[in-house]
């Protein structure tokens, strides 16, 4: 069953724009993991914060793309990120109509 990914990355505020830049550099290897339906990003400036929407085939395939992208980021994280921390992850059943 498909779940929506909520993930809310916070960043150092003086590097908002630079962490922008990053991310769409990074974006085409999320969209094409497979297991990634859809994604979108929402910027929140004033809180220093990218948000992240995506449909996923499972938790499970989520959590490994998750490991696979903490292991190949770290140092990006770590630079970029406003906390230890610095991504809170939200996992969400799809409720249809």
């Amino acid at each position: 069953m498909s779940i929506m990914v909520l993930a809310e990355f916070s960043v150092k505020p003086e590097k908002f724009e630079e962490a922008w830049n990053i991310i769409k550099e990074n974006l085409p290897d999320t969209l094409a993991w497979d297991g990634c339906h859809s994604l979108e990003t929402f910027s929140h400036e004033e809180e220093s914060k990218y948000i992240f929407v995506g449909k996923w085939e499972s938790k499970k395939v989520y959590n490994e793309y998750l490991e696979w992208r903490s292991k190949t980021s770290a140092e990006i994280f770590a630079e970029l990120g406003a906390s230890a921390d610095p991504l809170k992850v939200r996992y969400c059943e799809i409720k249809s109509l």
